[in-house]
């Protein structure tokens, strides 16, 4: 009883300190892709980014995976999940298309896609190929946009990404979600508390951290 009790307080620790480590966020680092469990796979679900104040630019975070990862022949891509959405210092607005600022990815001529306003269905990005050696390494450009997608100066503010990677792998099932931070002249303070609210309020908690609580009780 005394090792089953020690074991079980043992795998709920791991399992919280799993869940701790993933809701830590990156800031402009890269995003790790692999394949586990025929599952795209992600080393964290929060990511931060800073935009160019002039350019209204940035290509961070970036991709990239380990040589090998991913068959060549196959794509991997993206759906965006949500309608970009604005930090009001205690949660998130849903911006409007045609009043707001808007929000492109890119990656080269012909290849981009715009944020989906009007709900909160998927909308399909592009596909990119893996190198010939398997590995997934590349940079989207992320361009904060005027009303209607228009080039015009956008406000500041700090706007939430909400995405989810793809394969034309018909057995490899899709990330879970990615939550990018994008900060335009706010505060590094006002960046941090948004980071904080997305991940105790809408990254969703693992289940397994509930599974070991009743042998507890034993």
């Amino acid at each position: 009883m005394k090792n089953l009790l020690k074991n079980t307080v043992l795998t709920l620790s791991l399992t919280v300190a799993s869940f701790a480590t993933a809701q830590e966020h990156e800031h402009n680092s890269h995003i790790e892709l692999s394949i586990s469990n025929q599952m795209i796979d992600i080393n964290s679900q929060l990511f931060e980014a800073e935009i160019d104040p002039t350019l209204y630019f940035t290509d961070a975070p970036g991709l990239d995976s380990e040589i090998g990862a991913f068959d060549p022949s196959k794509t991997i891509g993206f759906n965006i999940n949500a309608p970009l959405k604005k930090w009001n210092g205690l949660s998130f607005d849903i911006l409007n298309t045609t009043t707001d600022n808007t929000f492109a990815i890119s990656y080269s001529v012909g290849l981009n896609t715009h944020i989906a306003y009007s709900s909160d269905t998927t909308s399909q990005g592009f596909d990119l190929n893996p190198s010939s050696n398997g590995q997934f390494h590349k940079h989207y450009n992320y361009t904060l946009l005027g009303p209607n997608h228009q080039p015009t100066t956008p406000d500041d503010g700090i706007f939430l990404l909400e995405l989810e990677f793809t394969s034309s792998d018909v057995e490899i099932d899709n990330s879970l979600p990615i939550y990018m931070l994008f900060n335009l002249n706010e505060s590094e303070a006002s960046h941090e508390l948004a980071a904080d609210y997305v991940a105790q309020k809408i990254i969703p908690e693992p289940a397994s951290i509930c599974i070991f609580a009743a042998p507890l009780l034993l």
